[in-house]
């Protein structure tokens, strides 16, 4: 039995791989490794890239990051970041988590080979990023301005937009009474 355990344990994917598979990735493109961490600099911006295992599971995040030079971070890991995702695919993101999420049932081998696309996709999507002026345009394409801190979209001179939810007394009442409609089977 333990034997058995031992091999199942051995084909899971785990962290030690994944950093494997991108440094594989990352290393010839110009890449410099540290830790989980692999970064490449341009006369403007350091382009970062982190690989973030979950606490919850064998399951794991891909972030990307965008440093200013000449811009203080002021206790940030980086002045514009994210979670990785293709933009206007959901279909391609929802394979993307499946494939992050190691305690499903992809074999590993078909695992590494999907996730090595991933990365090579990352990392166009990052390295096209080369400029300031660049930067300005992936907050735009992305719609990410919430998400950046206001000195960073002071500096780049971009309105930081908000996310307001519009809450009222009506549609919170109807929310209650929806739900304690399904809670308690009242029709």
């Amino acid at each position: 039995m333990e034997t058995r355990f031992r091999f199942i344990l051995k084909i899971i994917m785990d962290k030690k791989d994944f950093i494997q598979l991108a440094h594989e990735v990352f290393k010839p493109l110009g890449y410099k490794r540290r830790n989980s961490n692999w970064s490449s600099e341009t006369s403007e911006l350091i382009r970062v890239f982190n690989l973030q295992k979950s606490m919850y599971g064998n399951l794991y995040y891909l972030n990307y990051g965008f440093i200013i030079k000449g811009l203080e971070l002021r206790g940030l890991y980086d002045h514009v970041g994210g979670g990785f995702c293709y933009k206007d695919n959901e279909k391609r993101n929802h394979y993307m988590h499946k494939l992050l999420d190691c305690e499903n049932d992809i074999p590993d081998e078909k695992r590494r080979k999907e996730l090595r696309h991933v990365l090579e996709d990352l990392e166009k999507q990052i390295s096209e990023v080369r400029t300031v002026d660049d930067v300005r345009q992936f907050i735009a394409d992305f719609n990410m301005s919430f998400q950046v801190p206001v000195y960073v979209c002071e500096y780049l001179g971009i309105e930081r937009k908000r996310i307001i939810r519009k809450i009222t007394i009506k549609s919170s009442w109807e929310w209650l009474v929806k739900h304690f409609r399904e809670l308690f089977f009242i029709m």
